[in-house]
């Protein structure tokens, strides 16, 4: 990439924190952001903070009973906007954004910490979707009292497997008749603590695929949430990143991916950009925020003479910047959707940070 050209990383704000932050995420629409985790006496907090002309400022504190891992806010099919929280006592809290002292609703149906909570869509979304430590994986109608599909680990086995992470992708309407009429396509994708990634196909209600990485799964990604499936990557505790291309499956051997080693610890997730969904950040165990940008093969398949089908094939990386902003782990990352550049991070030395990353339009 000409030099000139190249996305410069600029700091906006540097917020410290008294207490441990786990997840941040911008409230849609506003210059708001949300922020949870815990505190000193093992209290859970969930905060809102509004950045205005430079200044960032607490405008909500809201304590729970426990500490708080994770959070997703969405649009809900009433229209209002709800915040799905993820507990370490296992339990869902949805609030409503203009009452946040207490929960509307509470589902209770983990036995152990969420690690992750995920909506089907940002807008007009009824569904919750829950990765936990006790192995499960759950979707949860928020207009009923009981989950709509628990995707449970083996009882027989003598080792269950956390489950770190869950995305949902692939969530568009398959028009099959002229007149308009189709069926909703939803998929999951869950990775775990032994390197296991499965992929779920929610309308079919199969597991579609799944493979073993070596290292435990940090994140997975889709490229786009209410779109026809095309890449996602995993990121892994050694470092590596896995692409998959989503938009070829083998029978004999599901979908291709490559591997590429991008930091030398942890790679704590891989967000993409909403405006370009062949543009990521990398968040670092080292503290760097690397930006990345994918390049789509020539031809994304090749056909098998021996097997007589089609084989995935993937792209390459393009690093495009990066900058140590930190020196402790990323642990969260949410860009803007409304703003090209701007994003919010939380890392472990206790601050959240928001940064604008420029001239991404002329990647």
């Amino acid at each position: 990439m000409n030099a000139q050209n190249k996305p410069q990383i600029i700091e906006h704000i540097n917020h410290p924190l008294d207490d441990t932050v786990y997840d941040v995420k911008w409230v849609h629409d506003k210059s708001d952001i949300l922020a949870v985790g815990e505190k000193l006496n093992k209290k859970g907090y969930i905060n809102v903070y509004n950045l205005n002309r430079g200044k960032f400022t607490c405008i909500s504190e809201n304590e729970t009973h426990t500490g708080v891992k994770t959070i997703s806010p969405f649009f809900s099919y009433s229209g209002g906007y709800t915040v799905a929280c993820g507990t370490f006592d296992g339990k869902i809290l949805l609030y409503d954004i203009n009452r946040m002292s207490n929960p509307y609703y509470t589902i209770h149906k983990h036995t152990k910490l969420i690690n992750k909570v995920e909506c089907k869509n940002y807008r007009n979304n009824n569904l919750v979707v829950s990765a936990s430590r006790d192995g499960s994986v759950k979707i949860f109608d928020i207009r009923t009292d009981n989950e709509v599909v628990s995707l449970e680990p083996p009882k027989d086995s003598t080792y269950i497997p956390d489950c770190w992470c869950v995305a949902t992708g692939n969530n568009y309407i398959e028009v099959k008749s002229p007149s308009g009429g189709g069926e909703e396509n939803l998929n999951l994708c869950a990775g775990y603590d032994n390197g296991d990634i499965k992929f779920f196909d929610l309308r079919m209600m199969i597991v579609e695929h799944e493979v073993n990485v070596n290292n435990g799964v940090c994140a997975v990604s889709y490229d786009r949430k209410d779109t026809k499936k095309n890449k996602l990557i995993c990121s892994t505790l050694e470092g590596n990143i896995y692409i998959f291309n989503m938009d070829v499956y083998s029978e004999d051997l599901g979908y291709a991916y490559s591997r590429d080693q991008i930091v030398s610890g942890t790679c704590w997730g891989t967000p993409f950009l909403p405006q370009n969904r062949d543009i990521f950040a990398s968040l670092g165990g080292d503290g760097n925020l690397v930006l990345y940008k994918y390049t789509n093969p020539e031809k994304n398949y090749i056909f098998d003479e021996t097997k007589g089908c089609k084989r995935g094939v993937v792209g390459e990386l393009e690093k495009l910047n990066f900058l140590k902003v930190s020196t402790q782990p990323i642990i969260s990352f949410d860009w803007n959707i409304n703003k090209l550049g701007l994003c919010a991070f939380a890392s472990l030395d206790q601050t959240i940070r928001v940064y604008i990353i420029t001239k991404l339009n002329l990647c």
